[in-house]
């Protein structure tokens, strides 16, 4: 299943052609048949946050006039998309940082009681709580919440010592605070928190060192690094895990690097030291396995296609692509199996579909839909073992595309053309595309 959300999508920042009426039409040729439905909302609701896979579901905010906004669920069909919470009136109880954790999600939502606290929902009524209180009226604010080898981690304010890193097992018991550091300082505020086995790693400040890297394996936390930026930190970021490895990306005197980590001090080092100005500025920080793949600028050749080993004799670009001073631009990583797909600009065709095998020889481009206008690729994600993503032709306007990264790249929908259809932010479930038009209504693609 896709999901496809037209709510805080990414998009290229030149000028785009006009959308496409949600419809139907005849596929051509080409084109993978597919039958679309509309899946309409009891109650006249409409889709308010980006949906969020869990096991064969999503699950999303909706408002109504009755109930306000309230956590939903749908598993793809009209039959299978229900209202899962009903508190607090018609005003809702506002879920926010809705995280999938296998079947499950946690979220951030107040009963009008107990102010913003953290819930747990397996998608049912009797199977969602409220599983902290603290702090009542106000509430503790969780946010960040990260699945940490299926425990949650995640910011919230501890009364009286600012906000802390937080964990929880899914009762209300096992909800507790793992750290008390800086408490008259506003807290550590944690931020980026990452998984890495059973570990977490996250951002966070003692309001001494600055903001630097650190790790927790549930009781307290340890700081992984010192120095960097004066008066700044490591200010590490884009914490990424690749195999038993947190990569992220940080600054000292060298400006931004590659940095990584194995969980301990002695074993936290930066990988790259490029001498550039401003160091290389890694970005987008993807993993398949072991191995990682991230944007990154040398020199004058522009942002390039990069991927590291976890040494410095095994990080290198893999592409070297120069249009106009911008480099090949690459975004979007996202992998599928062993292949890295993403969207890049060579100079020829605009934005297209690239891939990589980890080697030079073996990122190429992939798509060429559109001609030298450029498909204006996005919402890439792996579905089934292929590539899906949203891209526009000047004949078709923006539909929902597939590849396996050879010439049988197809089209999936084929919508009327018009104004109003902008697909972007693809889930993939199982065997269903999903996806929400403007109007903020769920279609399905079978």
């Amino acid at each position: 299943m896709i999901i496809l959300s037209t709510l805080n999508s990414v998009r290229p920042s030149a000028r785009r052609p006009r959308r496409a009426r949600v419809g139907i039409e005849a596929l051509e040729s080409r084109d993978v048949p597919a039958t679309l439905t509309g899946i309409t909302l009891p109650y006249g609701a409409a889709v308010t946050s980006p949906p969020v896979a869990a096991g064969s579901r999503v699950f999303f905010a909706a408002k109504d006039a009755t109930h306000g906004t309230q956590l939903w669920e749908s598993d793809g069909t009209q039959a299978g998309t229900a209202m899962v919470t009903a508190a607090n009136g018609n005003k809702g109880i506002n879920p926010t940082y809705i995280t999938a954790v296998g079947n499950s999600v946690y979220f951030a939502a107040s009963s009008g009681l107990s102010g913003v606290q953290l819930w747990k929902s397996d998608g049912t009524a009797a199977g969602t709580t409220m599983l902290t209180t603290a702090n009542p009226v106000i509430g503790i604010a969780p946010s960040g919440m990260a699945d940490v080898n299926g425990t949650v981690y995640f910011a919230a304010y501890k009364p009286g010592a600012g906000r802390q890193l937080w964990k929880s097992d899914g009762t209300a018991a096992g909800t507790t605070v793992v750290t008390n550091i800086n408490p008259t300082g506003g807290g550590i505020n944690p931020a980026y928190i990452t998984g890495v086995g059973s570990t977490a790693y996250f951002r966070g400040n003692d309001g001494v060192s600055g903001s630097q890297l650190w790790s927790s394996t549930g009781a307290g936390a340890t700081r992984l690094t010192s120095g960097g930026v004066a008066g700044v930190g490591t200010a590490p970021g884009n914490l990424t895990a690749a195999g038993n490895t947190l990569y992220f990306v940080g600054m000292d005197s060298t400006g931004s690097q590659l940095w990584k980590s194995n969980g301990t001090p002695g074993g936290t080092s930066r990988v790259t030291s490029v001498a550039a100005v401003g160091g290389l500025n890694p970005a987008a920080l993807t993993a398949i396995g072991s191995t990682l793949y991230f944007t990154a600028r040398s020199g004058s050749n522009g942002p390039q296609l990069w991927k590291s080993d976890g040494t410095a004799a095994g990080t290198a670009a893999l592409t070297s692509t120069n249009v106009g001073g911008k480099g090949l631009s690459p975004s979007q990583l996202t992998a599928v199996g062993t292949t890295l797909y993403f969207t890049a600009n060579d100079g020829t065709s605009g934005t297209q579909v690239w891939k990589s095998n980890g080697t030079s020889a073996g990122t190429a481009k992939v798509t060429t839909i559109n001609g030298a206008s450029g498909s204006y690729a996005t919402g890439l994600v792996a579905a089934a073992g292929a590539l899906n993503f949203t891209a526009y032709t000047s004949k078709t306007g923006y539909q929902i595309w597939q590849t396996g990264g050879t010439a049988g790249t197809s089209m999936l929908t084929s919508m009327s053309t018009g104004r109003t259809s902008s697909p972007s932010t693809l889930l993939a479930l199982a065997t269903r595309r999903v996806f929400l038009a403007p109007g903020a209504s769920l279609w399905s693609l079978a």
